[in-house]
């Protein structure tokens, strides 16, 4: 009887088919990723969303309603003179100790003075999107349920009056609308399948 032993070019085969099987579920799981990025961004997009309409019913106004002395819509994440966001954006930061009811400022307590707990933050006082970056935010202090195109960036104008955006993998973002730049951005205003 004749033994019978795989060649040499058999062996070859099956090795390139268990590559291009591996190599097809490692493309999948990028895309598993990517998109659990996306769905965990907008989850707490959602969340930030409803604590601060959370903070409106018990207070009757916006965050910063009172602070901001004007009746206009309002960005939190307000660029710099260059047009970048401050990494340590200070108002993004006091709106976050706000609604966590975690502020020790003078400003922080008198946004919300009742102690309401609105949302919970990491282990650094931080509320980011699955990048590591801060959300934008926007707020209709003209409470004419309607935000301006320059508070909302790369979106036009809204019929909403909170606004939240990611600027997405990519971490930028562009005040133009239609912006290739805003393309992976993820906005609270976004209908999704």
């Amino acid at each position: 009887m004749r033994k019978s032993y795989f060649t040499l070019i058999e062996m070859l085969v099956v090795i390139a088919i268990i590559i291009i099987l591996a190599g097809m579920v490692l493309a999948g799981i990028q895309v598993v990723r990517k998109k659990q990025a996306v769905v965990l961004t907008v989850t707490y997009m959602k969340q930030l969303e409803v604590a601060i309409g959370q903070y409106q019913q018990i207070y009757s106004y916006l965050p910063f309603t009172l602070e901001a002395g004007t009746s206009a819509d309002y960005l939190v994440n307000d660029p710099d003179d260059n047009g970048d966001l401050d990494d340590g954006n200070s108002k993004y930061q006091t709106l976050l100790l706000c609604l966590s009811a975690s502020g020790t400022t003078a400003t922080e307590i008198g946004l919300n003075p009742r102690r309401q707990k609105f949302i919970e933050l990491d282990e650094n006082d931080q509320y980011v999107d699955a990048w590591g970056n801060d959300f934008r935010v926007a707020m209709d202090l003209e409470y004419d349920d309607s935000i301006d195109s320059a508070q909302v960036w790369g979106a036009g104008d809204l019929k909403r009056n909170i606004a939240i955006w990611s600027a997405g993998r990519d971490e930028q973002d562009s005040a133009t609308d239609g912006d290739a730049v805003n393309d992976d951005n993820q906005g609270s205003w976004t209908k999704r399948n």
